[in-house]
């Protein structure tokens, strides 16, 4: 019983199924308990090319661990380095939307400072508008008052050529009177 457990034991170990391995111990129980004849050297060189095939399973189960092992270690380094750009993106990423969120502001501002600006044109351009009606009335003042004075001024003359008119007149008549009265006086002497 001994070393029907120790077969088994052993053939788990060979990574043999448990189903398998106790199939395999009660081939070799019953191989044993019967008479050791040629049945049991054929059923000893079947267990033998299956133990054969069993061990050339397990060392091709074993390139295939190993070449999994390796394709695992390649795939966990590409991964890391995947991981790794992806943590460079990221940053260059955030850095780039850092940026951007400047730039959002300073555009606000700018677009603010412009609005101010735009505002403030717009008042300039009222107050411009509101100096531009008092330069037109004063201009129609000016030119009324022009029109005005030129009258005076015409009317003036007139009344200057009337008055150097009306001077040598009465220059003329006060010789006149001069004259005649001198005459009178000079008379009422002779006489």
């Amino acid at each position: 019983m001994m070393s029907t457990h120790k077969a088994f034991k052993a053939l788990q170990q060979a990574g043999i199924d448990d189903q398998q391995a106790e199939a395999m111990v009660e081939v070799f129980t019953d191989m044993q308990q019967r008479q050791p004849g040629a049945q049991v050297g054929k059923q000893l060189g079947q267990i033998q090319t299956k133990a054969n095939h069993i061990d050339v399973r397990i060392g091709q189960l074993q390139t295939k661990a190993e070449q999994t092992d390796e394709r695992l270690g390649k795939l966990t380094t590409k991964v890391d380095q995947i991981d790794d750009q992806l943590g460079k993106l990221t940053t260059k990423v955030d850095q780039i939307d850092e940026r951007l969120g400047h730039l959002t502001i300073k555009v606000n501002q700018i677009d603010e400072r412009l609005g101010h600006v735009e505002r403030k044109t717009d008042k300039l351009a009222i107050r411009f508008n509101h100096l531009e009606i008092k330069v037109d009335k004063m201009e129609a003042m000016l030119s009324e008052m022009n029109f005005r004075l030129t009258g005076a001024v015409d009317s003036l003359r007139n009344d200057v050529v009337t008055l150097s008119t009306d001077m040598r007149w009465i220059k003329r008549l006060s010789i006149l009177m001069t004259t005649t009265l001198l005459a009178a006086v000079l008379k009422d002497i002779l006489l």
